[in-house]
């Protein structure tokens, strides 16, 4: 498992999201299928939805399983992407310091475990990139892009 935060931020249109069920082929290995719905079954209980009536079964997510799919059965590593980290907050009321603290030791302890568990349903391995997107909008709520930069080097440092 490995965890990067990459200097630029890539961003999935919406529209891509939106997708018809999955098509189960006459050469798709149940196997295979099997192992998809074990990855998304040990990601939904930690995804933040709006909508909560979609339910929490693996068959719910036809996007997700048509992505993993192609990867499970060439045994390929799976690639996670996450938007998080930009910056710490600029109330000091809020945080102790503009670097990462254990607040973020703990957050990537967290997706260390979930990787280690997604592999070892899927052994070739899962890679999480972090998005930081700090840059963005780090000047509308008064974080420096210096603070950003140190904020993201130590970041690294603590990967």
């Amino acid at each position: 498992m490995s965890i990067t935060v990459p200097s630029t931020a890539a961003s999935t249109p919406p529209s891509a999201r939106l997708a018809a069920p999955v098509s189960l082929s006459p050469d798709l290995s149940p196997t295979v299928l099997d192992r998809c719905r074990a990855i998304v079954q040990l990601l939904l209980p930690h995804r933040r939805a709006a909508d909560a009536t979609i339910g929490d079964h693996p068959d719910h997510f036809p996007y997700q399983l048509r992505q993993l799919i192609p990867l499970v059965a060439a045994s390929t590593p799976i690639e996670l992407t996450l938007p998080a980290f930009p910056c710490k907050s600029p109330n000091s009321a809020k945080v102790l310091g503009r670097l990462p603290d254990h607040g973020e030791r703990l957050a990537l302890r967290f997706l260390n475990r979930l990787a280690g568990q997604l592999e070892r349903v899927h052994p070739p391995g899962v890679r999480v990139l972090v998005c930081s997107d700090g840059h963005v909008f780090a000047d509308l709520i008064g974080v420096t892009d210096e603070d950003v930069d140190a904020y993201v080097d130590a970041l690294r440092g603590m990967i």
